[in-house]
């Protein structure tokens, strides 16, 4: 092996020993340690106090309805810009650039142009003074958090549109071409030929895996809308698993936040991300297989 061939491996294994290994292990062990601190004493306490929590389980509920949420809106936004896209031809890349932009987006940003300063006070100001209709009431959680959720999928769907589109375009010629000769309509086309390919495809799949991960630890755009929305404290509508943790830290209810119960929650978070890529990856990948 050459020299800086070693150097690199042992770089890249430093790396992840302690950027990755060393903190789990140490927040591993910190969710065992005795809720009093009391150094060498390990027990299961803080798993019982967290699963005794309503908190935990309104945020972990949370979760699930912003991963399918925001999963579902990427997904739908996103061949549905693909197959406009591919009607109007690939020659035009500058609409196809231009919907990707929002891929340059932090989330924190996205959640501040979702807001209500920046968006929604104009459209409540156009519908009450154009059309006379009563103001949306964006501080009530059925409507902010569908909200967050469109935000989500508008800064994420431009993936999928870029995935969908390398679908389409590796569908044969042939096949349009026989389907059109038998009587398909573009319709029939949409409904036997393309979506079934997008959504049989590996590469959407697979995508599909890796943001369901990341949707279910989101954290930027929940965070900034708990800002607009007064929303701070612990139980909120916000709180997702991530956000959760960090009112644990930043606003505990008991005035003191509890290590111990942050690092639980932190290796229960681990647990179901790992547990849900697992079984998604047996669905779509392995159930494809067979």
């Amino acid at each position: 092996m050459r020299l800086s061939s070693l150097i690199w491996s042992i770089t890249v294994l430093a790396v992840a020993v302690l950027g990755s290994l060393v903190p789990l292990a140490y927040t591993l062990y910190l969710s065992f340690i005795s809720p009093g601190g009391e150094v060498g004493t390990l027990t299961l306490k803080n798993f019982a106090s967290v699963i005794s929590d309503v908190n935990f389980y309104r945020s972990t509920f949370l979760s699930i309805a912003y991963t399918l949420l925001s999963l579902m809106g990427s997904l739908v936004i996103g061949v549905a810009a693909a197959l406009v896209l591919s009607a109007l031809g690939r020659s035009n890349r500058i609409l196809e650039g231009l919907y990707a932009m929002p891929l340059a987006v932090s989330p924190i940003i996205a959640g501040i142009l979702w807001s209500p300063p920046a968006v929604w006070d104009d459209i409540n100001s156009l519908l009450h003074v154009s059309f006379g209709l009563p103001f949306i009431d964006v501080t009530d959680a059925i409507i902010y958090f569908p909200i967050m959720t469109l935000a989500e999928s508008w800064l994420w769907s431009p993936l999928f549109m870029l995935a969908s589109l390398i679908v389409i375009e590796d569908i044969p010629k042939e096949c349009v071409g026989a389907a059109r000769l038998m009587g398909a309509n573009e319709f029939d086309l949409l409904r036997y030929l393309y979506l079934p390919s997008i959504l049989r495809s590996n590469v959407v799949r697979t995508l599909m895996i890796i943001k369901s991960i990341d949707f279910f630890r989101a954290f930027e755009i929940p965070f900034a809308w708990s800002n607009w929305v007064r929303a701070t404290q612990v139980g909120e509508a916000t709180d997702t698993l991530s956000l959760l943790l960090f009112k644990q830290l930043v606003y505990p209810p008991s005035g003191l936040p509890s290590i111990q119960y942050i690092a639980t929650v932190s290796m229960l978070l681990l647990g179901v991300s790992l547990s849900v890529a697992f079984v998604l990856f047996r669905v779509f990948v392995q159930g494809e297989r067979s």
